[in-house]
């Protein structure tokens, strides 16, 4: 388990009558942090109502409902924890409703993969009610806290191949950094993609890339 960097941040952004957007790509852990914050605040997690939208009976509890039927379905939670919030049609207006009743008598955390689609649907709506975090892959300083200058140099190499994605960072075999990477960039990280303005051409967004990343590695041969 790594320290996040921006945890004291966000910990110290709770309760204070705005709500917390944490945004980033898949897989970079930003429900685990948002939960080791909630327990810190919650050990036995009876005062936090979870959201998970990327079941479409939580999305469909929360999108385009009334501050009334919004009330009784936290009831008296202390935290209402919206995960991939990016995926409720009408995220921006429902958090607004909350957040203007309840201020700093309770925290609305969200967070959301699609940080494009997820902070277009709040900007209007959430203005001056909202603190936003970017979680990105792990950092070097996060990896090797104590600055091991020597450990450092030693992994470099391997850290510039592969990385520094929590799931990919903890597997020794390269053979299988390899693997996991594939299966996250299938799998996960073109959900965005494909997601935002409904794009359906997979195949012709996986050889742009591979155009790019072709492109960079000419470029460097050239330098």
């Amino acid at each position: 388990m790594y320290k996040r960097i921006i945890k004291n941040q966000v910990k110290n952004s709770f309760f204070k009558g705005k709500i917390i957007i944490i945004v980033g790509p898949r897989q970079v852990g930003k429900t685990t942090l948002s939960e080791e914050i909630i327990e810190s605040f919650d050990s036995k997690k009876e005062k936090t109502i979870f959201f998970n939208c990327d079941n479409p009976r939580d999305r469909a509890a929360l999108n385009e409902k009334d501050f009334e039927s919004l009330d009784k379905l936290v009831g008296g939670n202390k935290i209402i924890f919206i995960d991939e919030g990016q995926k409720v049609d009408s995220i921006g207006q429902t958090a607004k409703l909350l957040v203007d009743k309840y201020k700093n008598k309770k925290q609305i955390i969200i967070t959301g993969s699609s940080s494009i689609n997820l902070l277009s649907k709040t900007q209007e709506a959430l203005t001056g009610r909202k603190r936003i975090f970017h979680l990105f892959p792990l950092s070097i300083e996060e990896i090797y806290p104590k600055k091991n200058i020597l450990v450092i140099s030693k992994e470099l190499e391997n850290i510039l191949i592969t990385g520094l994605y929590p799931e990919i960072i903890n597997i020794k075999s390269f053979k299988e950094k390899q693997l996991e990477l594939q299966e996250l960039s299938s799998s996960n990280l073109y959900k965005d993609i494909l997601e935002f303005q409904q794009v359906k051409n997979s195949t012709t967004i996986f050889n742009l890339l591979k155009a790019i990343a072709l492109q960079i590695e000419i470029g460097r041969a050239h330098v």
